[in-house]
């Protein structure tokens, strides 16, 4: 039977002591601490995405028979190629920003606005019972039955948390912060731009769109007109119809053999290409017809547009004096709030009015949704200074604290706990086994979608543990 480690489960912190919770060596998210190491690279030469580092001597304090070392950090990426770097003890003491650009979008990782990376998060650790079996899916419900009884896993969203507290709270509505509505600003004074980048979008349409698909059409006219010039306009309208084609075979009686077969290769190369030809001057004749309807729906479009766009450049400005002078961490008074409300609802109004259809279905230009801006100033909060975090209700603080410290219902963060089974190695001519060092999943408090994959896992061989050869670790996306 494969010795498996104790599963140690990987939780965010409760923030109950500032002094703790902020001073934590162990977290997700944000950015890493790599002292003299590089960030490590994808495929491409771009900064890989970072996911966790975790303080060696977290993981001693709660397992003190650990197979890790005890000292130092293990930081990890979605790199291919060395995900993992050991940092030993005492580099670990400052952020490492990333070489480059992070293509976050990849892995469908929201940064918030007005922000560089995505939110960190300090993390604890606890150690599960050994489970001596290698039914892995006994030993997965051993270990969800042992997080069940000492977490709340059925997390609720941030949107749920918060409409719940208030409610609790007697509030009529969910708080709003001005840092929320500060974002907000910024994102309304974006419109305007939209307007014209799609106005030129469609000014291109009207003024080119017919013209290009002529031009095309009349590039395959021109080529067909070369072989009317070889072979004629008989032989040309003859090869490609079915009859007049078998016919032509028909006509090869003389010479030898091979002479047959390549004036039949021949034809056959001809007809297919001028029967191409034909079929492309076809679906050119289809979409110059859609095109011109297109033009014509093109220009309603853009005069919507354009009608839109004074009053989206008054509606921004509206918003940045209703946000000059406002403290980001307070909240908004009723009558901030009944302002607020009336220049959403305008910009809503002004975006419907650029469709063709009276329900605004068809808008030309879509407004993001507030609420989405409001949860994330709220999860930037959880992650602020002390003065920041004051700022959110004390209810929705301790709700966040028992319910919000797993990523997800259905997997959990956690390191170690599975083995695979013994395997051959030709290149060393022992037996290996390898361990699980870190399996990492999806979290919506992050806002980390892991792109289609539920799960992320970085394994590696016993040999390379006993070495410490982190440049070894494998990374699967499950």
């Amino acid at each position: 039977m494969t010795k498996n480690w104790p599963r140690l489960l990987v939780y965010r912190k409760p923030r109950i002591s500032e002094e703790d919770w902020a001073g934590s060596n162990s977290w997700l998210g944000g950015w890493p601490r790599l002292g003299s190491q590089n960030w490590p690279l994808d495929d491409e030469g771009r900064p890989s995405l970072f996911y966790a580092q975790f303080d060696l001597s977290d993981i001693a304090a709660i397992w003190p028979e650990t197979v890790l070392p005890t000292t130092g950090s293990l930081a990890f990426f979605s790199a291919t190629s060395g995900p993992v770097l050991y940092i030993p003890e005492g580099e670990a003491t400052e952020d490492t920003p990333p070489p480059g650009p992070v293509d976050y979008s990849r892995f469908t990782v929201d940064i918030p606005i007005g922000h560089d990376r995505p939110m960190r998060w300090p993390v604890g650790f606890m150690a599960s019972p050994t489970v001596a079996t290698d039914d892995t899916d006994q030993a997965a419900e051993r270990f969800a039955d042992f997080v069940k009884a000492h977490f709340h896993v059925e997390t609720p969203s941030i949107h749920d948390l918060i409409t719940t507290q208030s409610a609790k709270e007697d509030q009529a509505d969910v708080p709003i912060w001005w840092h929320a509505v500060q974002n907000f600003a910024h994102y309304a004074a974006t419109l305007p731009d939209e307007v014209e980048a799609k106005c030129a979008e469609l000014q291109d349409k009207i003024e080119h769109g017919v013209e290009r698909i002529e031009i095309e059409k009349g590039g395959l006219f021109l080529e067909k007109e070369q072989y009317v010039k070889t072979f004629g306009e008989p032989f040309v309208t003859t090869i490609t119809k079915p009859t007049g084609f078998a016919r032509l075979k028909a006509l090869l009686v003389r010479g030898n053999k091979t002479q047959k077969n390549e004036s039949r290769g021949f034809l056959s190369l001809l007809e297919g290409t001028i029967s191409n030809l034909e079929h492309r001057i076809e679906l050119c004749d289809k979409r110059l017809s859609a095109a011109q309807r297109e033009e014509t729906a093109a220009q309603g479009k853009l005069l919507r547009l354009q009608r839109a766009k004074g009053p989206f450049v008054q509606i921004s400005r509206a918003f940045d004096r209703l946000v000059a002078g406002t403290d980001p961490l307070a909240h908004l008074t009723e009558a901030d709030k009944a302002q607020f409300m009336a220049l959403y609802a305008a910009m809503i109004e002004t975006a419907k009015a650029t469709a063709d259809d009276a329900f605004g279905l068809g808008a030309l230009i879509r407004i993001k949704n507030f609420e989405d801006f409001n949860e994330d100033t709220l999860r930037i909060l959880l992650t602020s200074d002390s003065r920041a975090y004051a700022s959110i209700p004390a209810a929705t603080r301790e709700a966040v604290n028992q319910s919000l410290l797993l990523p997800c219902e259905h997997y959990f963060n956690h390191m170690l706990g599975r083995r695979l089974t013994a395997e051959w190695s030709d290149e060393h001519d022992t037996e290996t086994g390898k361990t699980r060092l870190l399996q990492i999943t999806s979290d919506h408090l992050l806002k980390w979608q892991l792109s289609h994959d539920e799960f992320v896992s970085f394994w590696i061989n016993d040999k390379d543990l006993k070495a410490r050869n982190w440049s070894a670790v494998e990374i699967v996306f499950n």
